[in-house]
């Protein structure tokens, strides 16, 4: 049942950018604003997930700073015989490691992932099982990795189709819901006068229009939205991981500039 005192945090897609959720974290538990529900898609499903199991964010910035991410992601995504290891036993030990293999029914704070089904379209959301089984699954970027199986269904990239997840985060019980989008510096984009617009880089920049387009109207439904005006350079998902502290400052400091207004709905 819905709960009008509440707290619901909706954290967003948005690949290597994501570390700037922790920022979010860090300038909600500074200003004693509760975070009773978390709902994420893709990187903010793991932000959100390990949040939800640690319930401190003094650990999640810890973890944040003490990770060589770029060694991180030789690791994870690796081909390996022709096959990315996104899939198998490496994301899986990697955050084991970290957390433990927590259920997701005995988090610290309610908690969802989002996810795509593959063979219907739908929003899948997932809140029970294994934790990392479901961060896995809402990070599986479409064409990059193939899409992780639970129970009867194909589950890939939740930020495909709810990249802000806010209209799932009030499905829990939340009243009040705080939305975190990712790509508020995207637009306009700025290109060096000596470069050219490959086709690549279209495809990119296409991507990222149309993410923003959905994660805008998630935010429509939002009580207070917060878009990251994070500066982006070459638009490459990963790219900014091993700069995580600039990340977790600039989550940090547009959060403090809601402040009042989250306050207000509260």
């Amino acid at each position: 049942m819905k709960n009008d005192k509440k707290i619901g945090l909706a954290l967003g897609s948005g690949g290597g950018r994501g570390l700037a959720h922790i920022g979010v974290i860090k300038s909600l538990v500074k200003n004693n604003i509760p975070i009773d529900f978390i709902a994420g898609s893709s990187i903010g499903a793991i932000i959100g997930g390990l949040y939800a199991a640690t319930g401190s964010v003094e650990k999640l910035e810890k973890i944040a700073n003490s990770v060589n991410f770029k060694n991180l992601l030789k690791t994870i995504f690796k081909k390996s015989s022709g096959k990315n290891s996104l899939f198998d036993k490496k994301f899986n030990l990697f955050f084991e490691k970290i957390i433990g293999d927590v259920k997701i029914e005995d988090l610290k704070i309610p908690y969802c992932a989002v996810g795509s089904d593959l063979i219907t379209g739908k929003v899948v959301i997932l809140n029970k099982g294994s934790l990392i089984n479901a961060m896995k699954a809402s990070c599986a970027i479409p064409i990059i990795f193939k899409p992780v199986k639970i129970d009867d269904k194909y589950i890939f990239d939740g930020g495909m189709i709810s990249p802000v997840p806010v209209e799932i985060v009030k499905q829990t019980g939340a009243g009040k819901i705080i939305g975190v989008s990712l790509y508020g510096g995207i637009f306009p984009i700025k290109l060096a006068k000596d470069k050219r617009m490959s086709k690549i880089k279209a495809g990119i920049i296409s991507r990222f229009l149309s993410l923003k387009r959905l994660a805008d109207v998630d935010l429509s439904s939002a009580d207070v939205s917060i878009e990251l005006n994070i500066p982006e350079d070459d638009y490459r998902f990963f790219s900014k991981f091993i700069k995580n502290r600039g990340l977790i400052d600039c989550g940090f400091k547009e959060t403090e500039k809601m402040i009042g207004k989250i306050k207000k709905i509260i």
